[in-house]
């Protein structure tokens, strides 16, 4: 039994992995960093209810609709063995780290622009 919880963890944490170099996970997960920077640069200048802050809040949720459904689809088509419940735990923590990686790149890319804000301000004071 022991052995068998081993081999599933380590199958579950090579497809967890195998997800987060997926190309498509990659591409989607850039274009929902760089959706977040833009909404942080519109609600800079617009309210939540600007027609331009809307239409990216709504291009954001397409874009973590589509990243939900890759991450599933991608963990289905290598679950085979899987019963529904394993498979369905197996893509909710696919997606939780997929997530988490989307948050921590967002996190960084927001840093990084206030910092260069922030350079540019003092160059330019």
């Amino acid at each position: 039994m022991q052995r068998t919880r081993s081999l599933v963890s380590k199958k579950s944490t090579s497809k967890a992995y195998n997800i987060s170099d997926n190309a498509t996970v990659q591409k989607i997960r850039d274009q929902i960093v760089a959706k977040r920077l833009e909404i942080v640069g519109l609600e800079q200048n617009y309210t939540d209810l600007h027609p331009s802050v809307q239409r990216a809040q709504k291009e954001l949720e397409q874009l973590q609709n589509s990243l939900d459904a890759e991450v599933r689809a991608t963990v289905e088509s290598n679950a085979t063995t899987l019963n529904p419940t394993q498979s369905q735990l197996l893509s909710n923590r696919a997606l939780a780290a997929v997530n988490l990686a989307v948050a921590t790149a967002s996190e960084s890319a927001l840093k990084n622009s206030r910092r260069r804000r922030k350079r540019s301000w003092y160059i330019s004071g």
